[in-house]
């Protein structure tokens, strides 16, 4: 595959190649669509249209991966190693697990379908905890500017309580 091949044209020829029966050039195609998406975007390119781009290349991938259709169970689980790289977001993670999940089933691997689906379920408690971190935190920040505290406290006292707050919010909501 030559190096002028854009992302989406890398994913195409991966579906060509998989009509043909040629592994080894899905997995070269769909190598070059993953590499293509870690070079720089041009400046005049906007950062929603390189994630639509990335989120295009992941759903084909994902196909190609999750296919029946694409018979070898080994080279199915080398499409999921990859795609799995080329998530873009929480909603993603998600199709990715559920997918890879359904594909461990299929291949009669249930313990790992379980842990494949446990994840999923993981990952949303942890959210959801980190979360209601971030709402207690920001309750508390709340309460004491409300509630007179801060008039009550020495003012460097408060600052110092509002600055650890803020930064245990801004914590829990990038994690």
């Amino acid at each position: 595959i030559k190096d002028k091949l854009g992302v989406t044209t890398s994913a195409a020829l991966a579906h060509l190649a998989l009509t043909a029966g040629k592994h080894e050039a899905v997995l070269e195609a769909v190598d070059h669509a993953v590499a293509a998406l870690a070079v720089e975007q041009p400046s005049h390119v906007s950062h929603e249209a390189g994630i639509q781009v990335q989120r295009q290349v992941f759903e084909q991938i994902l196909a190609l991966a999750s296919e029946e259709q694409t018979g070898n169970p080994g080279l199915r689980r080398r499409l999921f190693n990859r795609v799995a790289g080329i998530t873009s977001g929480p909603v993603d993670e998600v199709a990715y697990r559920l997918a890879y999940g359904a594909f461990l089933a299929e291949i009669d691997d249930p313990f790992s379908a379980v842990d494949a689906y446990q994840s999923v379920l993981n990952d949303a408690n942890r959210t959801f905890e980190k979360k209601r971190a971030a709402d207690r935190a920001s309750a508390g920040v709340v309460w004491a500017k409300s509630s007179g505290f801060c008039d009550q406290a020495p003012a460097r006292s408060v600052a110092m309580m509002t600055t650890v707050a803020t930064g245990r919010i801004r914590r829990a909501r990038r994690a």
